[in-house]
């Protein structure tokens, strides 16, 4: 999903660095130079994102959700928090679930 995501972030950036749709911003009396400010933002985002699941999966949440899944499933497994959903005043989160011989997904909620 990542490579046709960057493949159509690149295709979209070349269209809209064509020399018709340059001229045409040059035309309307707009900025043609490269918006280096929106390469950044778009930059930002993902890894604003990313901050944001790291620490919501590895802090607090991720920690509670490991307890109930050892009480739930055993302390024969490693737990990895991989995505996490609340809806009002429910929460789940999804965990991967792995020793020597399995693995598997486990969700647990509260």
């Amino acid at each position: 999903m990542m490579v046709v995501m960057l493949g159509l972030l690149f295709w979209t950036y070349r269209q809209m660095r064509s020399p018709a749709v340059v001229s045409a911003l040059v035309a309307a009396g707009e900025d043609s130079a490269v918006p280096k400010s929106y390469f950044a933002i778009g930059a930002a985002i993902p890894l604003l994102i990313a901050v944001i699941f790291h620490f919501t999966l590895h802090g607090d949440i991720g920690a509670n959700a490991i307890e109930l899944a050892k009480a739930k499933y055993g302390d024969s497994y490693q737990y990895n928090p991989t995505s996490f959903s609340e809806a009002g005043s429910h929460a789940s989160v999804t965990l991967d679930a792995y020793n020597n011989h399995e693995i598997k997904s486990v969700t647990v909620g509260w």
